[in-house]
């Protein structure tokens, strides 16, 4: 992202003052970015991706609350110029990927947590279970 938008403020000064909000959405936008914590560190296929020092994280995807976070202030932005910046069909299809990421994390968690319990059960030779069975253990 370009650190200042010239031709937006170009824009503005010849007297476009209305789209001043635009501007600042993008200024806003360059600095969440950039904030580790509205970042999740696995990818999308739960992978974690490694600066080259091998120690640090890329970041990763944003998170469901940043996600949301941006979304609603993109619909402040569209409500204040009083343009359309986002469509219902676009914001509809947006719900749909994160219901859909909502759905692809809880499968990873299953999977980890299966995989957690499988070595946990082959170095104690004891087999968990997640259901009790009265009598047993």
């Amino acid at each position: 992202m370009i650190e200042k938008d010239r031709s937006m403020e170009a824009m503005i000064d010849a007297g476009n003052e209305h789209l001043e909000p635009l501007m600042e959405f993008r200024d806003w936008l360059a600095v969440f970015r950039n904030e580790r914590s509205k970042r999740m560190v696995e990818r999308r296929d739960g992978r974690i991706a490694l600066m080259g020092d091998g120690v640090t994280t890329v970041a990763g995807p944003f998170t469901v609350e940043a996600r949301q976070e941006i979304l609603d202030k993109l619909l402040e932005t569209q409500a204040s110029v009083q343009m359309p910046l986002i469509s219902n069909d676009e914001i509809s299809r947006i719900k749909a990927i994160w219901a859909d990421d909502a759905v692809a994390e809880a499968k990873r968690h299953l999977k980890q947590r299966e995989q957690l319990r499988a070595r946990e059960q082959a170095r104690t030779g004891y087999r968990c279970s997640s259901r009790a069975t009265p009598g047993t253990r």
